[in-house]
């Protein structure tokens, strides 16, 4: 017997030994009587037939199907009795055929939609566990090969819905390696009538490379807009074009810096697409496609964009750090470093989760963690048992949502809030909070480990080193620079309102420290130069008067009396022995040392403080120059900065916006 052309899954025999039944690629169901050899078929099942039963009574045969379903099939008129369906990408290759369009909520009923089995949407009820509908992307070939050879197969690769649930758009893709591949974008009108969407415009190759991302805009009542990046380097916004022949067409093309657009979003409002080039995150107005705004990022490409809802947060996940941006201040409000596969925003607060894989450990381990956009603290950390292919929320009512973690062997997990907060297991902890590392911050030092209790980041402050009275401190000067330096070029002030305020810094007025209850009195005859008044040195000196006279007296007694065998000593050491006599002198033009009066000591000391305050002078016309110098070397630094700086903001005028970092620009002030 012979008339399957490809392989053969399952036979099954009927119980009285009349009957068999058999089942393959084809889709087909076939029927041989054995004595007449007489055939029978039950074509177009949907999926490959992997396995078939015959029920002891002989009125029914139960056929599992590839797409993760069942038949029961009457064995009297080979009709349909009842079809189970479960989620068809279980029965997936996987590697060949991922789950690129993740797990979409329709808005219209709140069922999960993804890609189903080859060239299929699968629309999903996971409070019921029931399937509701399969809607083939584009009609395709039963016959899944010719001869040995594989017959390429068409998969859906993107997903999304409008506000409304009015209109569904798809990306599907056919590659067989040998040609150029077929790349289709589809808008779906919803047809309330039959309960479904129908094509309402096709569009062949909308872009040179892959399509990356598909979202539409949030916004109901308005003419929708939709959004498609591409590794082709560019983004397209499509419109729909109202009126009798209502369709979809291409409003605006964009590109940024020739970089790789790899994923979208909108913000909640739909005032905002937000897209990521690259290592860049670039902030568009949808409406015009002009670029407002890009937000310096570290060296990292960017995975995944989301904005949160009900807070100015945009998430941003690499593959090695997870980061949190704060739109009102365009800067980093929080970072961990965490390996990120999948990552899902809560539609009703400001919660995310992110799916966190340990690509080293030998068992595959996984883990959900919940975030609240304004902490690092994890609110949830659970571990799963298997690794996850897709997370989404999933609405409950007004103010809640569960959370859909699906696996890789077909099944999925409902997380739901409790009304008490949902401890984390002490055995896991979450990874540790890191700083960001940006240019300037590689060269002026790194900022601190942000405590968990506070998720902004502090500036770095280094030890302080010892400063002139009235110059910047180590702190000082690093709490500055990491306010300037390292933010983003758009929201800076022009050079031309820093340069100002920026060298009156270095111009501080010096006041000399005064002494409570001293005032420093001298005696009209031993009044000195003005340089030499110095009161804090004064105090010492007085204090070392009564120890260094002695010594003094000493050395003037040899340099005056020459007496070459007087070796001053020091009175703390040990009591200076008085002089010896001096040699006999000529009997006549030189006067007997005996005889002459005793030097006057204070006019030594006067003429030794006049010295030292000669020494003061000279040391202090040093240190202004040394310190000269180093302001002048700090100061050509930060000229250098600038310059940079002018240079890359004046590649694209549009982000400049000085008037929106006044208050940044008055705290370095």
């Amino acid at each position: 017997m012979h008339w399957h052309p490809s392989r053969v899954n399952d036979i099954a025999f009927s119980p009285d030994g009349n009957d068999l039944i058999s089942g393959g690629e084809e889709a087909v169901l076939v029927i041989w009587q054995l004595a007449t050899r007489a055939k029978s078929f039950l074509p177009r099942l949907g999926a490959e037939i992997t396995s078939v039963t015959v029920s002891p009574d002989q009125k029914l045969y139960a056929i599992g199907l590839r797409d993760n379903s069942m038949r029961l099939v009457s064995a009297l008129n080979n009709s349909i009795k009842q079809a189970v369906s479960g989620l068809q990408y279980a029965n997936m290759n996987r590697k060949k055929y991922p789950l690129k369009t993740g797990v979409i909520i329709d808005p219209r009923s709140n069922d999960i939609a993804m890609s189903g089995y080859l060239g299929s949407i699968q629309f999903f009820n996971p409070r019921a566990d029931k399937h509701v509908l399969q809607l083939d992307v584009t009609p395709r070939n039963r016959v899944m090969r010719i001869e040995s050879k594989e017959v390429a197969q068409v998969h859906a690769t993107c997903l999304a819905f409008s506000a409304d649930g009015q209109w569904m758009a798809t990306v599907d893709v056919r590659d067989d390696l040998e040609f150029v591949p077929e790349v289709y974008l589809k808008f779906w009108s919803y047809n309330a009538n039959e309960q479904t969407y129908v094509v309402n415009t096709r569009v062949d190759h909308p872009h040179d490379s892959d399509i990356t991302s598909l979202k539409f805009s949030p916004i109901r009542g308005k003419r929708p807009i939709a959004v498609t990046t591409s590794l082709d380097n560019k983004l397209k916004i499509w419109q729909l074009t109202e009126g009798e022949d209502a369709h979809w067409s291409c409003l605006a093309v964009a590109s940024h810096k020739e970089t790789r657009a790899v994923d979208s979003a909108f913000s909640p409002d739909g005032s905002l697409l937000a897209i990521a080039f690259g290592p860049a995150v670039t902030l568009w107005d949808p409406t015009t496609c002009v670029q407002q705004a890009t937000l310096a990022h570290p060296q990292k490409f960017i995975r995944r964009l989301a904005f949160v809802a009900g807070a100015p947060f945009l998430v941003a996940s690499t593959d090695s750090h997870l980061y949190v941006w704060n739109l009102l201040t365009c800067t980093v409000w929080w970072s961990i470093e965490i390996s990120t596969e999948f990552l899902a925003v809560d539609p009703k607060s400001s919660l995310f989760a992110v799916i966190e894989h340990a690509p080293h450990s030998e068992d595959k381990s996984s883990r959900i963690l919940v975030f609240n956009a304004s902490s690092p603290v994890p609110i949830t950390i659970r571990p799963l048992d298997r690794p996850s292919v897709a997370v989404s929320f999933l609405p409950q009512d007004a103010d809640s949502s569960d959370i859909l973690i699906f696996d890789e062997n077909g099944e999925y997990h409902s997380l739901r809030k409790e009304g008490e907060k949902q401890a984390i297991d002490p055995a896991v902890q979450p990874s540790a909070v890191r700083p960001l590392s940006f240019l300037f911050s590689s060269i002026y030092g790194k900022p601190p480990v942000p405590s968990a209790g506070h998720p902004t980041l502090v500036a770095a402050t280094a030890p302080e080193r010892v400063a002139p009275v009235g110059a910047p401190t180590a702190s000082e000067w690093a709490s500055t620079a990491a306010a300037f330096l390292d933010a983003p070029s758009h929201v800076v002030p022009p050079p031309a309102k820093l340069a100002p305020a920026f060298l009156a810094s270095f111009v501080r007025v010096r006041k000399a420290p005064e002494i409570d209850g001293q005032a420093e009195t001298a005696a009209p005859e031993e009044e000195v130069d003005a340089m030499d008044v110095d009161p804090v040195e004064a105090v010492a000196e007085e204090d070392r008067e009564a120890v260094d006279f002695a010594f003094l007296e000493e050395s003037f007694r040899k340099m005056v009396l020459k007496d070459p065998s007087t070796q001053p000593t020091d009175p703390r050491v040990s009591t200076p022995s008085p002089p010896s006599p001096p040699p006999a002198p000529p009997p006549t033009h030189t006067p007997n040392p005996a005889t002459m009066a005793p030097p006057n000591f204070k006019d030594l000391q006067k003429k030794w403080n006049l010295r030292q305050s000669l020494v003061r002078a000279r040391d202090t016309k040093n240190f202004e120059i040394e310190k000269l110098g180093r302001y002048g070397a700090r100061f050509f630094q930060i000229c250098c900065c600038f310059g940079a700086w002018y240079f890359l903001s004046t590649q694209n005028s549009t982000l400049l916006s000085a008037h929106t970092l006044g208050p940044t620009f008055a705290a370095m002030t």
